[in-house]
């Protein structure tokens, strides 16, 4: 698998700057490229924090600008329930984790 190309950023770009939004005020946001890996899925995304309680999102794949959308439905979810850093339970939605 080659680099990721100058169009994964292009698109990702407006995304990462409403993820950096969207998890301030107690929020980690992190972006890894791991191109050692053999099965395409070179692109991993974390968002995780006391403001999101024992949730966090993290995904694996090869499409940045997918995973960086349904991190961002993650935060819109978590904020449009209302819940708070003491929410318990974990929602079992690909690419959504529980517990760290």
């Amino acid at each position: 698998m080659s680099a990721p190309g100058a169009n994964a950023w292009g698109d990702a770009a407006p995304l990462l700057t409403r993820l950096q939004q969207a998890t301030a005020g107690g929020g980690v946001l992190v972006v890894k490229i791991d191109n050692e890996r053999t099965n395409g899925k070179v692109f991993t995304v974390v968002v995780s924090g006391p403001k999101y309680g024992e949730r966090y999102f993290h995904d694996d794949g090869a499409d940045l600008s997918g995973i960086l959308r349904a991190a961002l439905a993650f935060c819109g979810e978590y904020q449009s329930n209302g819940l708070s850093s003491d929410a318990g339970g974990v929602e079992n939605h690909t690419g959504f984790s529980g517990p760290m």
